[in-house]
């Protein structure tokens, strides 16, 4: 929860600018959205459910900057 808005919010506005569309995204998915919201919203390139395992993020980390 940001106070400014949500993550969802945030990736929304990076996809949607031409300079930063190419910026990884990683959603760490809460229980305030689904899924299919998350992905029709903003559509990021990965997501890990929360509560989340620290080496799970790190590989999806390590595979997207591999296939950057």
């Amino acid at each position: 929860m940001l106070p400014d808005g949500s993550g969802i919010d945030l990736c929304e506005e990076i996809k949607s600018d031409v300079d930063h569309k190419e910026i990884p995204i990683i959603i760490i998915m809460s229980a305030h959205a689904t899924l299919d919201h998350i992905f029709q919203s903003c559509q990021p390139d990965d997501f890990i459910p929360k509560p989340f395992d620290i080496d799970n993020l790190l590989l999806k980390v390590q595979k997207i900057i591999e296939n950057k």
